[in-house]
């Protein structure tokens, strides 16, 4: 049934809402093919929402160098959609690796790991996980920086303002009071709208979220739940409110008309701005500490738990 995973250690960790089939694989003794992939994904056979293998880097044709400048990089991640699809390694895959590995007694934390993004480190305080996000950067930095909003969307015929962030897809982030989770479409130039309401006591703030695809766009897959904890928690740094429609007749190359631009240029220079915050997703917490601001190419520190819920030797 599973011939390429013959003899595959393979550990089961869910981490964010997310079930990832972590594959310890040292010296790369599986031949992976597309159609193994999705049968250890499918449900009727271990069920997972992505698959990870972790192989020894110096395995990896190529990595030589990366060795060179950091030899402590010593296991190198390679992911999986369940269509067999590669994936960018994202900050739960990387947990969960670490996850899977410690469990095993293969490493101990802190853990620097190779991917072809280059190395990226997890670290572990007590029971949660910490590693440093992905870069978001503006889609138009000038009129950004300017006005706090680039864009307009469109959610059942009313008109917001938004702020186009890359991460990598093009993201579009509204404020609103409340979100409407019946809303299953958008319009608007990006590729997915980020629906964000928050609630603030003590400099902590409760931001809650609600995805939805551009309906005139065949999109990709969804952001991972950090991309999004990085996005909602960046909009809320520079929206210390919620500003609807306050850009209905902006487009990209006229930033003049932007009649919200003192306002919301005052709020994301404020000092006063928190600099933790607690995303729910899904009713997953995903704490996130914004280093400077996140909106310069700069990361954020996403910490959450992970939980091993099965482990087997595939024969």
């Amino acid at each position: 049934m599973f011939d390429a995973l013959h003899e595959a250690n393979a550990v089961k960790v869910e981490v964010a809402g997310k079930r990832v089939l972590v594959l310890i694989d040292p010296s790369k003794q599986l031949q992976l093919n597309t159609t193994e992939v999705a049968l250890a994904c499918s449900p009727r056979a271990l069920g997972a929402d992505a698959l990870v293998r972790c192989l020894y880097t110096q395995y990896v044709p190529g990595t030589a160098r990366l060795l060179e400048l950091a030899p402590q990089a010593e296991w190198f991640i390679e992911a999986y959609a369940p269509d067999g699809a590669m994936l960018d390694v994202s900050g739960e895959l990387l947990i969960a690796s670490a996850c899977a590995l410690v469990e095993q007694a293969l490493v101990k934390a802190p853990i620097d790991f190779a991917t072809r993004a280059g190395v990226r480190s997890v670290s572990k305080l007590d029971n949660v996980w910490s590693v440093a996000g992905q870069p978001i950067n503006y889609a138009h930095p000038a009129l950004a920086a300017q006005a706090g909003m680039d864009s307009a969307v469109n959610l059942d015929g009313t008109t917001y303002g938004s702020l186009g962030l890359q991460v990598p897809q093009t993201l579009n982030v509204v404020a609103q009071s409340e979100i409407d989770q019946s809303t299953q479409t958008f319009s608007g130039a990006g590729d997915w709208a980020l629906l964000v309401s928050s609630q603030t006591t003590n400099y902590l703030t409760h931001i809650y979220t609600h995805l939805v695809p551009n309906q005139a766009q065949n999109t990709a897959s969804a952001p991972w739940p950090s991309q999004l904890a990085l996005a909602a928690g960046g909009a809320m740094y520079c929206w210390l409110s919620p500003q609807p429609a306050a850009l209905a007749d902006v487009s990209v190359g006229d930033v003049a008309e932007t009649s919200a631009a003192p306002e919301t240029s005052g709020a994301c220079e404020t000092s006063a701005a928190p600099s933790d915050y607690l995303v729910k997703i899904a009713d997953h917490d995903l704490a996130v500490h914004l280093d400077g601001n996140p909106f310069a190419g700069e990361r954020a520190l996403i910490s959450m738990r992970a939980n091993v819920v099965a482990q087997a030797m595939l024969f």
